[in-house]
């Protein structure tokens, strides 16, 4: 087991964001989080990677660092794309070579290239690519396509699953996409004022685009709109 939590709570004085939440990730496993707006979902993850301590419970990830990959890149905007990949090492941290991480993003044809000069898609790889550089045994990742058009988000979908079938890092990713949670997950936990609920994704792997117009696929997003909604099959 990579993370497991133990009846988590956080509160901010005397407003509770959520209580007593507990559950388990597997290594090697990819695992979404989802729920309504302003029901915790970044605070859980931050909590994981360490950045929020916990009111109560506890969460322990053994010797696993973390990379985090946040919804928009913040690339220096002065500094080129290999630069800006292999920023952790200018930080102290022991990375990997920066040419195998451009050729993973496959960035290697523009790594002397500034940020402005990159779409929205490759700027999130190259976000991706500074989170691996450093080995994290997990990877947390908060709502990193919510602010690409549809057609790059459903691009990147597909490359964060190639990435990550290479890399075999344990990941917990927020979305507040249903879909983007079945595609792309192992299992899905959905978050709400009532606690955590997890549910099994039953898609097989490899995922392939063409799996979305399937009936399990739908069926699975039909599940997951009815726990969200406090409906159960």
């Amino acid at each position: 087991m990579v993370i497991h939590a133990r009846q988590v709570a956080k509160a901010y004085g005397t407003t509770k964001v959520f209580d007593n939440l507990s559950f388990r990730i597997r290594k090697g496993e990819f695992v979404s989080i989802i729920g309504t707006s302003g029901c915790g979902k970044t605070t859980l993850l931050r909590m994981i990677g360490g950045l929020l301590s916990p009111t109560a419970g506890k969460i322990d990830m053994g010797t696993h660092t973390c990379g985090f990959v946040f919804q928009q890149p913040v690339l220096l905007p002065w500094k080129t794309i290999q630069d800006n990949i292999q920023l952790p090492k200018e930080l102290g941290k022991s990375v990997s070579a920066v040419e195998d991480m451009l050729s993973l993003v496959k960035l290697d044809h523009v790594k002397d290239k500034l940020p402005h000069q990159l779409s929205g898609g490759m700027q999130q790889r190259v976000n991706l690519a500074r989170a691996l550089i450093t080995n994290p045994g997990i990877l947390l990742m908060d709502e990193p396509f919510s602010s690409l058009d549809e057609i790059t988000r459903e691009k990147m979908q597909d490359e964060l699953i190639r990435i990550w079938q290479q890399s075999k890092n344990t990941v917990a990713f927020v979305t507040h996409s249903i879909s983007e949670a079945v595609y792309l997950s192992d299992r899905v936990l959905v978050l709400s004022s009532k606690g955590l609920e997890e549910v099994d994704v039953p898609l097989a792997r490899p995922r392939t685009s063409k799996m979305k117009q399937t009936k399990l696929f739908h069926t699975t997003v039909d599940r997951l709109q009815r726990v969200l909604g406090g409906r159960h099959a």
